[in-house]
């Protein structure tokens, strides 16, 4: 990058004097925009507000003025032409923004680009700032107050802050203005400045100094005043196109700002004297297609520029944008403690940016521009820790010294206990893909049954051993600890002692009853994941999306604790009608104790609707916690397990992972909006083509949609699916989110079959979103397929047409010999958008218990794997019950 250009030595030598608080901090914006009938056309600004000539006089005795510019008395060259360095050409909104176009958008533009960043491409609007900060912070019609705004807050680009008509009024989030800061300008001043003063204006301004800054590199915000028969474009009858800018006299006040981006000495051949055969390159803020073929500039002579523009300000570049860390709370940690980092230009947590210590990627992290927080990853160790802006630009490394710590799973409930005629236990798989042997510590904590039973237990893991305990609880008993009979349960935490990291080691559970008479033979039940204390944050709500109740289902939540010190949170449960004030508070307070658990059964049979969602919130942020929810078929007891979406986790576009239409099987579709503002989403089925079509709906906030057959309901949206009952149907659902509050929308699907006892049996798939896919490898684990069972394994290209296709390569390992890779690799090509079940795919690889590793290896979309674990070693067999298992390990 270049930062010795000239021009860039002269910021010490401005000065930016501050006028008072009211100047810094403007109120509000009032007042709507005059409309367009109102005024002559629509295309002139509204004059900036009268000023009185005491008042006249303080803004300019307050206003710098430039020092003389080093080319000053040089040869200067003939023409100057800054085109290339702007950004496309826009049409303001219809709300006096002509100033906060000029300075904040042309001229804020050609600046960070000429000085600091030529490498940004202009056109791509995350490289392309707003002007979005100056004209809600820097008022209407004062051009000084948007450059001081300007130095004051900064700019944010038009991806994160876009400047339509449709959204001008509304003003910047904090995140956004935190964004801003690292971009804010290193200071403005006035080449002249004659506020106040009457036309002609006497002296005539310095041009030859404007010429000069210009042929240094800088552009200028300037005033004209547009409404004289010259000006191209103007009033009813639209004065024609006019390349040169020229009137003798005008009256009346300057009313429209604008940018001169250049100047030429020769722009007008024909004129008399050079005043009027040079002139200055204007760029409007008309649209490109303002005067002919100029497409949104004019030239303006010297004659025009000396006697009628009242003002000049140059803009000068700010401090380099490159983050600096100078200082750690702590520089002593453990993987998942907290730490902040101080220093400047750190910005906001948006795109790129992001914390890695010792090149593990942070999931947890908070920003502002000169403090971030961010919890230390599973997987990291000594060294340099690096914050990265939003524009992915990296900081200074700074070295963190980190204990190495031990792999921990946790697992929020195993038990066993018995409700009427059913009995539930909880069968555990523990995972070590490693080379070397660990020691699993097991720890458990009685939340039920109590207060006995309590211990920490070990059990050796062989390298590339998979151990399946099918009754976790008698286990723990044979180990020694003092559990006593009747209903017990609690948490179960494991240490992976001696693991060779933090990826290779896994853990799930499954809690089941047998199926009841007079149906099949088999289990019936849920399945959940052990997850890393890591996941478990504290910093913000955690929310659980899909619940019900009715004739058919029923919902429990449940809250667990994974540290030694107790956890305060409030319970909400939100009705999913539509409706903020269809809410109840299920605990204001509720103090869960260490790794302890509880659950709160029938949490919406209080709703309308009978379906809706619960919220989490954690009392003293900070304070580790998890929470999930369970459906349970009030037939059959088969349940589905909903895990927690927190709040900051969002992306345009998500995937559910299936949906199915068959004779025996059908999904229903679940979509939620806790957010405060209507969302558009798109959703396109299965595989996607050149103008494979969707369908765009609103769903309004704080409304969920349970769709019970959701296929059929996609058919009536117009998709192409095939009629009902010609095939049978599965794919991937991909959804695009516009216009949502970021994290605020779930979606998810839950597919079932009937059994024969009544009731139905099935398994949930949650929607993965953008920041989850995979682009490297993943892994399956905690796999069976024996007499009384039998895994699939699914793959979802969720790239974008294009993207083009991926190839993926399938490996299955045995966790019965060591982690041998058994049978032969497999490759699967997939289009975009394209699902594929590879069904009974364990026992073709002769592997009774283990995991497949799923790599790409052609193409660059993202993609996604998961598998289920059906009760019943064929289709028919057994319950049919599914366990989900979603992809974990390596992803990015």
């Amino acid at each position: 990058m270049n930062r010795n250009r000239p021009g860039s030595r002269l910021r010490s030598g401005l000065v930016v004097i501050a006028t008072g608080l009211s100047t810094l901090f403007p109120p509000p914006l009032e007042g709507a925009a005059p409309r367009a009938e109102d005024r002559r056309h629509r295309h002139v600004c509204s004059p900036a507000p009268a000023l009185s000539p005491e008042e006249a006089e303080l803004r300019r005795a307050a206003a710098p003025l430039a020092p003389v510019p080093r080319l000053l008395g040089t040869r200067l060259p003939p023409r100057v032409d800054w085109r290339g360095e702007l950004p496309p050409v826009i049409e303001q909104p219809d709300q006096m923004s002509c100033v906060a176009t000029a300075g904040g958008y042309y001229q804020r533009n050609q600046t960070e680009k000429h000085f600091r960043h030529p490498e940004w491409d202009l056109g791509d609007p995350r490289y392309r700032f707003s002007p979005k900060i100056c004209y809600r912070f820097g008022g209407v019609g004062f051009a000084d107050k948007v450059q001081q705004a300007l130095w004051v807050w900064g700019s944010v680009d038009w991806a994160e802050l876009p400047f339509t008509p449709e959204r001008i009024t509304e003003y910047p989030s904090p995140a956004q203005l935190e964004a801003a800061k690292p971009y804010r300008t290193g200071g403005y001043a006035a080449i002249w400045n004659r506020m106040g003063a009457t036309y002609p204006l006497v002296p005539p301004n310095p041009i030859d100094q404007a010429k000069a800054w210009l042929a240094e590199g800088y552009t200028l915000s300037v005033d004209i005043n547009p409404e004289n028969p010259h000006y191209p474009d103007n009033g009813p009858g639209h004065v024609p196109y006019n390349p040169y800018f020229d009137p003798g006299f005008i009256t009346g006040t300057p009313g429209h700002g604008v940018a001169i981006v250049g100047y030429d000495d020769d722009a007008n051949p024909y004129g008399t004297t050079p005043d009027h055969r040079g002139g200055f390159l204007v760029v409007n803020s008309h649209g490109p297609d303002w005067n002919g073929p100029m497409k949104g500039f004019v030239w303006m002579s010297y004659d025009y520029a000396k006697r009628f523009v009242t003002y000049a300000w140059i803009q000068l570049p700010g401090a380099p944008d490159e983050p600096v860390i100078t200082g750690a709370s702590q520089r002593e940690l453990n993987v998942g403690d907290s730490v902040t980092l101080t220093g400047h230009g750190f910005g906001a947590l948006r795109r790129s940016a992001g914390v890695t210590f010792n090149g593990v990627l942070a999931t947890d992290v908070s920003f502002t521009d000169e403090a971030v927080t961010a919890t230390v990853p599973a997987g990291a160790t000594s060294g340099p820790v690096v914050v990265s802006n939003g524009n992915g630009i990296p900081s200074n490394p700074f070295h963190l010294d980190l204990a190495v710590l031990p792999p921990v799973r946790i697992l929020p409930i195993v038990l066993d206990v018995t409700s009427g005629t059913a009995r539930f236990t909880t069968e555990v798989t523990l995972t070590n893909r490693g080379r070397k042997a660990v020691s699993a510590a097991l720890r458990y904590q009685v939340s039920l049954g109590g207060p006995a039973g309590s211990g920490e237990v070990t059990e050796p893991l062989a390298a590339g051993e998979q151990e399946v305990i099918p009754d976790v609880l008698a286990f723990l008993r044979t180990k020694g600890l003092p559990i006593p009979a009747g209903n017990q349960g609690g948490q179960l935490i494991v240490r992976f002692i001696g693991a060779d990291g933090e990826s290779v080691v896994a853990a799930s559970a499954r809690t089941t009853t047998p199926a009841a008479s007079p149906g099949p033979e088999g289990t019936l039940g849920l399945a959940y994941a052990a997850v890393p204390p890591s996941h478990l944050t504290g910093f913000g709500p955690l929310t659980v999306f899909g619940l019900r109740s009715n004739a058919t289902d029923r919902s429990n939540l449940a809250v667990f604790n994974p540290q030694p010190a107790p956890v305060r949170v409030k319970v909400t449960a939100y009705d999913g009608k539509g409706s903020e004030n269809l809410f109840e508070v299920i605990r204001d307070e509720e103090t869960i104790p260490p790794y302890g658990w509880v659950q709160y059964s029938g949490v919406l049979d209080w709703s309308v609707s009978g379906q809706g969602w619960v919220t989490v919130e954690p009392l003293i942020p900070g304070s580790p916690f998890g929470v999930y929810g369970v459906v349970n078929d009030n037939t059959t007891h088969d349940g589905s397990f909903l895990p927690p979406s927190p709040a900051d986790l969002g992306g345009g576009r998500m995937t559910v992972p299936v949906l199915v239409e068959t004779a025996t099987l059908s999904s229903e579709l679940v979509l939620a909006n806790n957010g405060g503002f209507e969302a558009y989403l798109t959703l396109q089925f299965g595989e996607r083509t050149s103008g494979t079509p969707g369908v765009t709906f609103i769903l309004y906030p704080k409304k969920q949609l349970i769709i019970p057959d959701a296929i059929e309901q996609l058919r009536k949206w117009h998709l192409p699916i095939g009629p009902r009952g010609a095939a049978d149907y599965a794919g991937a659902l991909h959804l695009t989110v516009r216009r949502a509050q970021n994290g605020h929308i779930f979606a998810a699907a839950r597919t079932t079959s009937g059994s024969s006892a009544g009731g139905r049996v099935g398994v949930f798939t949650p929607a993965v979103v953008e920041s989850q896919m995979a682009s490297t490898e993943t892994y399956l684990h905690g796999l069976k397929a024996d007499a009384r069972t039998r895994t699939n394994v699914a793959l979802v290209n969720t790239g974008l047409f294009e993207e083009g296709p991926v190839a993926l390569e399938l490996r299955a390992f045995d966790g019965d010999a060591g982690g041998a890779e058994s049978g032969q690799p497999q490759v699967v090509v997939l289009g975009p958008g394209a699902w594929r079940q590879l069904d009974g795919f364990l026992e073709q690889q002769g592997v009774a218990n283990g995991w497949v590793r799923v790599a790409r290896v052609v193409g660059s979309a993202p993609w996604l794997a998961y598998a289920v674990v059906n009760d019943g070693a064929a289709p028919g067999a057994g319950s049919g019950d599914g366990a989900y298992v979603a992809m974990s390990g390596p992803q990015p």
